[in-house]
């Protein structure tokens, strides 16, 4: 059986645009954990070369405040100033228009200089990608969610924006977030890792449910996925099954589960 890595080492380092839309608390971790000497590689193997942002400052986008503590460029192309322009004030099912807002952000990465960057990291990116993005980069994302939960239709049971909330009205016990490689369908695609998990507290507010999962799971596996993508660790079948050091992982791997 043949695998493919899913980024080869073999490139260097791991190039990644970190795509964000308000506070950028994900996508900070993800600049701390390449910039600490101690994390459990020492060289994660991935650098944070351009923060992307789909929203200004006065929208509560915080992408320059970030940019400018570490020294990153920020592209910032605003969804609501393209929306306008197009007489609109949401993509709805629109492919065509999602795919020129994203055609813009290909265009600005390339005209920023950031054109040789191979990965889109969305750490709170409100934005749906469409396939032209998921197609011409590898797209992985975070999501408040154990995504390995099914639904009656046989696809994963709390996606979109209100999953937190979803999955405790729906009587979860626990919470867990899910990193994944995007598809052009939102939280469908393959399982990278799984977080440890967080009790569901009756007593607690879904948005307080979401701001702990962010600190147990988020800010954990966020990390340490691209790190291990950037080592060769995941790679893929033919069949497009998620491999980890060689064994598959079609459920991706739980953070708790394996030594780090």
């Amino acid at each position: 059986m043949t695998l493919t890595p899913v980024h080869d080492p073999a490139k260097g380092v791991m190039l990644a645009a970190a795509f964000m839309s308000g506070s950028g608390s994900n996508v900070e971790e993800l600049i701390k954990y390449e910039r600490n000497p101690e994390n459990i590689f020492m060289d994660p193997g991935y650098k944070i070369a351009v923060i992307v942002t789909d929203c200004l400052p006065e929208e509560n986008s915080k992408a320059k405040i970030i940019g400018k503590k570490y020294g990153i460029d920020v592209i910032e192309n605003p969804k609501s100033e393209f929306l306008h322009r197009h007489g609109v004030t949401k993509f709805g099912k629109d492919k065509a228009l999602r795919e020129a807002y994203d055609r813009r952000t290909l265009d600005l990465l390339l005209q920023e200089g950031y054109g040789n960057v191979e990965v889109a990291a969305f750490g709170g990116y409100m934005t749906l990608a469409s396939k032209l993005l998921v197609d011409r980069l590898l797209c992985i994302n975070v999501h408040p969610a154990d995504l390995r939960i099914k639904g009656a239709d046989g696809l994963p049971k709390y996606r979109g924006d209100d999953a937190v909330t979803d999955a405790i009205n729906a009587g979860e016990r626990e919470l867990r977030s899910t990193t994944h490689i995007c598809v052009e369908k939102a939280d469908m695609g393959p399982i990278l890792m799984v977080s440890a998990p967080i009790p569901v507290v009756p007593e607690v507010s879904p948005k307080e449910h979401q701001s702990h999962l962010k600190e147990v799971g988020d800010w954990k596996i966020f990390p340490l996925t691209l790190a291990y993508i950037a080592r060769g660790t995941y790679t893929r079948d033919q069949a497009g099954t998620v491999h980890f050091y060689g064994r598959p992982k079609p459920d991706g791997v739980t953070y708790e589960s394996f030594e780090l």
